[in-house]
């Protein structure tokens, strides 16, 4: 005997829809509608669905004329369920975020050419002498001559 502890490997399964009923939360291997069932409402999704697609592009052919108040509307099928627990498929419109064009991105000066030469000539000079300033002297000299950038 297999004591194979059983895990759904299908992770998306409150994602997508079952092949035969297309209600939302099971696949097709889970799906406890009996055919006839599950025929209706294949079918009533297909309606909803067609009117669903024809909104969407009806709102891109607003957009292209320049409506922009349908800008980042679409419209999605969902389920609701009954307190009797039939499933009934509807249409909802879902507002997303707009996509806006990106700002071009402004290059950051150069710091190093804000930094006087006289002091680059210094440091490069303390550090070019290095070998012959005392090691206290060298650190603190550096420290004086730090170029933040």
């Amino acid at each position: 005997m297999h004591n194979k502890k059983q895990t759904n490997t299908n992770k998306k399964t409150m994602y997508s829809r079952c092949s035969k009923c297309r209600e939302m939360g099971h696949n097709s291997r889970g799906c406890k509608r009996d055919s006839w069932d599950a025929e209706e409402m294949k079918i009533s999704y297909a309606r909803v669905a067609k009117v669903a697609l024809e909104a969407n592009k009806q709102r891109v052919r607003a957009v292209a004329q320049g409506d922009e108040s349908q800008v980042g509307i679409m419209t999605e099928v969902i389920d609701v369920r009954g307190r009797d627990g039939d499933v009934t498929f509807m249409t909802h419109d879902v507002v997303t975020a707009p996509v806006r064009p990106v700002q071009p991105v402004r290059p950051v000066a150069n710091v190093a050419k804000k930094v006087p030469n006289s002091l680059v000539k210094i440091q490069e000079l303390v550090f070019d002498h290095a070998t012959e300033l005392p090691d206290g002297l060298y650190k603190q000299l550096m420290d004086a001559l730090v170029i933040k950038g």
